[in-house]
């Protein structure tokens, strides 16, 4: 036994190195942040700085942040940090959903899924970046873990342990809190259908209580904190409403504004009085279209799905299905899967489709899988040739499994955002030969970041004109697109003058140049050092 269980922790610890070097080949490989990681790092500043109320206010919950300025500690590096946070922890979330499906099917299939898990492209991607997703699979998947062990075990232990998961989840991403929510209904469900084989009704109380009070009391403080605050400085109303985050509503992600609105309706009085009284009103037909679009979210989402866990995988995921042998998964083990892969679907399609929200659903179908390459084994070992040259399931299982890892292996080696580097160079140049911390009004965040400034969106000539004016814009940035061709047109002395562009010339394979102007009378201490091939200064 001990033997055995030395040889399993050599296994997981194989299967962690081999994450990690997947996921850190791709950080190294990825070379412009993500525009949502300028954001994360910096509110990660603010935490670095002691500015915990700035921080905490953030677009972003603040869980992600913080571990990023902990990491800051040791690497200087802020982007390098929040890199790596997101490949550790990603990497690491590796060993609940071996764990899981160790308890559902067995240590082969626990074996198989581990391998899917690490060299998974898009779990590989989306947790080698400046993303939340990395910390995000690592608490929620050990939140998953813990809640199959609650309903497993019946075990009171780990039900608290699921809700602090569920904190720590919720921290990262609003979405973890479905971790408290479902594992509730599950047990109501399970307890009101199998009233007697379940938990005994003093138990389920107890369980449930420690389920969701403990995450509810530690959350309170937070919760009342968004509450107090706007969704927007510019959106004032929202101030006193219940947040999940403060990037948006209950109500706004419900979508209840749309077909319930708060309407004054005038009220007789006494003779010759009419006085206004608030009341809610429900639109059937703004329910409807809401209805629509909700509908075609989740369609959009259920086709992105198939791409975003791959086809072989999928395959095997059929295999799974029509051929019940051993290894299989209990009825409660199923209904535990099926019930958080749909919840969540629904969930993610009140927001948008977005390929990174689906990355999510990817790790609770590996074990579907997992039971597939075995069972697709166990069937091309009835085949003739099979049985010709004696080849046994356990000979094919490698061959299965190699097979569906060379056919994943060619997406996980593409570089990310080759396209961007012009905007880092673009960046790295202004912050050297432009003023400290320049105010940049435009659609380039990325280079702002770069640049060392602070970015004022701006996508109107209108908009721009008030934003330069208002917050003192050192430098006007644009693409040079056709759809900028309009305001690129209106931008003329004396108003405007062309700094420079970058670079003169299109270079084939990258993005077009990018155009930076300055507003009036604006000019860099600093002359320009860029070369001739590089650029075209505005008095050349």
């Amino acid at each position: 036994m001990g033997a055995q269980m030395k040889r399993e922790k050599q296994i997981i610890l194989c299967l962690l190195l081999l994450a990690f070097i997947f996921r850190l080949f791709l950080m190294v490989h990825t070379y412009v942040i993500a525009k949502d990681g300028i954001i994360y790092i910096s509110q990660a500043r603010d935490f670095a700085a002691g500015r915990f109320a700035r921080g905490l206010g953030g677009f972003y919950p603040p869980g992600y942040p913080a571990l990023i300025a902990l990491f800051s500690l040791f690497l200087k590096d802020f982007e390098l940090a929040g890199g790596l946070v997101s490949v550790v922890f990603g990497s690491l979330a590796l060993m609940p959903i071996y764990l899981l499906t160790r308890r559902m099917l067995g240590q082969k299939a626990a074996l198989i899924c581990g391998l899917f898990f690490a060299c998974h492209p898009v779990l590989s991607r989306y947790v080698a970046d400046v993303l939340s997703e990395g910390a995000y699979f690592f608490f929620f998947l050990w939140g998953i873990y813990f809640a199959w062990r609650a309903l497993e075990t019946k075990n009171l232990r780990y039900f608290p342990l699921t809700g602090v998961f569920a904190i720590l989840a919720y921290l990262i991403r609003p979405e973890g809190l479905g971790l408290i929510v479902l594992p509730f209904l599950l047990i109501v469900g399970v307890k009101l259908a199998r009233f007697r084989k379940f938990m005994s009704l003093k138990k389920c109380v107890a369980g449930l209580l420690l389920l969701s009070l403990p995450p509810l009391a530690a959350l309170s403080p937070y919760l009342i904190y968004m509450k107090s605050r706007p969704l927007r400085p510019w959106r004032p109303e929202t101030a006193g409403k219940w947040k999940l985050s403060l990037k948006v509503s209950i109500s706004h992600f419900l979508g209840l504004g749309q077909y319930i609105k708060e309407e004054e309706v005038p009220i007789e009085g006494e003779p010759g009085e009419v006085r206004l009284e608030k009341r809610l009103s429900f639109s059937w037909r703004a329910f409807a279209g809401f209805a629509k679009r909700y509908g075609y979210i989740l369609h959009k989402s259920i086709l992105s799905y198939f791409d975003v866990l791959y086809p072989a995988l999928w395959f095997l995921i059929l295999v799974s299905f029509f051929k019940k042998q051993e290894p299989y998964f209990s009825p409660m083990a199923r209904l535990f899967l099926w019930a958080f892969f749909i919840f969540y679907l629904l969930l993610f399609s009140l927001v948008r489709v977005s390929l990174r929200h689906l990355a999510g659903l990817v790790p609770l179908a590996l074990p579907w899988a997992s039971q597939g390459a075995l069972r697709l084994s166990s069937l091309l070992a009835l085949a003739p040739l099979a049985k010709r040259h004696a080849l046994s399931p356990y000979k094919i299982l490698p061959v299965v499994v190699l097979s569906v890892l060379i056919a994943m292996l060619p997406k996980i080696g593409r570089h990310q955002r080759t396209g961007k580097i012009l905007l880092k160079e673009a960046g790295l140049w202004l912050e050297e030969t432009g003023p400290p911390e320049p105010v940049i009004v435009g659609d380039l965040p990325r280079l702002t970041y770069y640049a060392g400034g602070k970015h004022i969106a701006s996508l109107s000539y209108p908009t721009i004109v008030h934003n330069v004016r208002k917050y003192n814009a050192d430098f006007l940035i644009l693409r040079d697109y056709e759809e900028n061709a309009p305001i690129i047109n209106s931008l003329g002395p004396p108003e405007w003058s062309l700094f420079c562009r970058y670079p003169k010339e299109d270079s084939p394979g990258r993005e077009r140049g990018v155009l930076i102007y300055r507003p009036r009378e604006k000019m860099p201490k600093r002359p320009s050092r860029i070369s001739g091939k590089h650029s075209e200064s505005a008095d050349e």
